[in-house]
């Protein structure tokens, strides 16, 4: 009786922690992927502001980057930036003889719907 009961008690254990293995073994995959997902964001935010002009505009990490391995290059063709800027807020400000313009931007880079970033700029015109 003692044996049986022990062996269910294991077959207990053993069951639950095979499951909590999986469950970690998801979690790893999804933080690596998104981590994965945010280099390209930054990467993208590196290129993006210096040589597009056009900031509302999909990009394609192959085009920004060049790249001599053909399997490293084909993965990146697949990758989609979608970057958009939005102006939210401008301010004037003048005092004596000296008016300046404060323009304040939103810019969102997303990549499908699996991650999205927003960054804030702002731009001071005299």
């Amino acid at each position: 009786m003692e044996v049986i009961i022990a062996t269910v008690i294991l077959s207990f254990v053993m069951i639950s922690m095979i499951k909590i293995k999986s469950e970690n073994i998801f979690s790893l995959e999804r933080m690596n992927k998104s981590k994965k997902l945010n280099d390209f964001v930054t990467a993208s935010v590196e290129m993006n502001s210096s040589k597009v002009k056009d900031r509302n505009t999909n990009l394609f990490l192959s085009d920004m980057f060049t790249f001599k391995n053909d399997e490293i290059r084909r993965k990146f063709k697949s990758i989609k930036i979608k970057v958009k800027d939005e102006r939210i807020d401008t301010k004037k400000i003048s005092q004596d003889s000296t008016s300046f313009e404060i323009n304040t931007y939103s810019t969102s880079h997303s990549i499908n719907d699996d991650i999205k970033k927003k960054i804030y700029t702002f731009k001071i015109e005299l």
